[in-house]
């Protein structure tokens, strides 16, 4: 019942964003643009939320503050709530050198305070040319798995050292884009008490999701079709996740939405779709530019 009632509000969002908006509006639009001391807009706010079929879900938010004409501070965080409650907040800056080149430095924190936590610093770098664009991304830290009362090697947490490297190639035409994308992850041990058994990561993930599945992955995949047409955006997204602690692997495919209400306001729905393992999830997201 969830995914029918989910895929038919999905399908009714999808004949909205596909109604043009009126004539009227375009034309201001048009004129906007046109105007000689227009200024491109430099900060961005989304809001975001959604659930799943066993009525789990997630909200958070997204922003990017412009700092200078080259420097940018940029916040997300989000609480999950499945099976367990996890939350992810990453914050950092980024900046533009020249008209080819921009790079990023951020600190991102995952999990559950009282079972597993993920942090990691991380960097990017990434290159444009004309429709090209490359990016190549670095992350370094560790998972920490906290234990809930005494156990035989009489321990609190165990800790695992993290790194990640990631590589992305993507070009655009007029109207359709496309991107490829793969992160490798390398959890190695940090004491001895990582002999701890591997069921009891896995029972965190019990019911995964899609990022519970990045978050504790071995490497990732995706490749991602984009469509801009007129003041819409359409997106599908096929992700491959290979699981750090088990031999499993996790598929899903993402269909994204965004339509352009006005030069500042942005409505998105999105669904996630699992191709084996996990749960459906929809959400809705809100975006605010100035």
């Amino acid at each position: 019942m969830f995914l029918k009632n989910t895929l038919t509000i999905f399908f009714l969002l999808f004949t909205l964003y596909s109604i043009p908006v009126f004539s009227a509006t375009a034309e201001e639009s048009d004129d906007f643009w046109l105007l000689e001391d227009y200024k491109p807009l430099q900060n961005a706010l989304w809001l975001y939320a959604g659930i799943d079929e066993e009525n789990g879900g997630y909200y958070g938010l997204n922003t990017e503050l412009s700092l200078s004409t080259s420097l940018r501070f940029n916040l997300k965080a989000t609480q999950e709530n499945y099976s367990f409650r996890t939350d992810d907040l990453s914050w950092g800056f980024s900046g533009d050198v020249g008209d080819q080149f921009s790079w990023g430095i951020y600190h991102a924190n995952w999990g559950n305070k009282n079972t597993l936590q993920k942090n990691d610093l991380g960097f990017v770098l990434a290159y444009f040319n004309k429709g090209f664009s490359s990016r190549l991304g670095y992350e370094t830290g560790e998972v920490e798995l906290f234990f809930e009362q005494s156990n035989v090697q009489q321990i609190d947490s165990v800790r695992r050292g993290h790194r990640a490297t990631e590589l992305s190639l993507a070009y655009s035409w007029v109207e359709f884009y496309t991107e490829l994308r793969h992160k490798q992850h390398d959890y190695y041990k940090v004491n001895q008490a990582n002999r701890v058994r591997r069921s009891v990561i896995l029972n965190f993930a019990s019911s995964i999701g899609l990022q519970q599945a990045r978050n504790l992955a071995d490497s990732e995949s995706s490749v991602l079709l984009g469509a801009q047409l007129n003041d819409a955006r359409y997106e599908i997204l096929l992700s491959q996740i290979d699981s750090a602690f088990s031999s499993n692997k996790y598929s899903y495919i993402s269909l994204s939405l965004v339509k352009s209400l006005s030069p500042q306001l942005q409505l998105g729905a999105n669904m996630e779709i699992p191709l084996d393992d996990g749960l459906l999830t929809a959400g809705l997201s809100l975006g605010y530019m100035w």
